[in-house]
């Protein structure tokens, strides 16, 4: 019987919280929220070529350039050719160096 009341317990404080309003990205506005953000690091004829949808290009040579103008709340995906390019992984270690938090290297790549 309690873990039957802990169980109702916890699903009725998480309505609550929803219903509320409570949610921590309900008082943000859309602006303020953070997003995803994709980005390739090759140059522009190969990201022309191929890239994932809706990523953002970022060459690997103005990368670094470009950091201070990135948002550092959102979450960001970096990737590159694929698993032998090392410019993803690059890319990725100089954005947490820069305090981004939310930061991934899709090794992988567009293999």
């Amino acid at each position: 019987m309690l873990k039957l009341y802990r169980f109702n317990s916890f699903f009725f404080v998480l309505s609550t919280l929803l219903l509320a309003g409570c949610w921590p990205f309900d008082s943000l506005k859309d602006s303020e929220k953070p997003k995803l953000i994709v980005i390739n690091v090759l140059d522009k004829a190969d990201f022309d070529d191929c890239h994932i949808k809706d990523s953002i290009n970022i060459n690997f040579d103005e990368f670094e350039a470009k950091i201070p103008s990135l948002h550092k709340k959102n979450h960001y995906v970096v990737y590159c050719a694929d698993y032998m390019c090392m410019s993803s992984g690059f890319c990725a270690k100089l954005l947490q160096d820069a305090k981004f938090e939310h930061v991934w290297a899709y090794e992988g790549g567009m293999a």
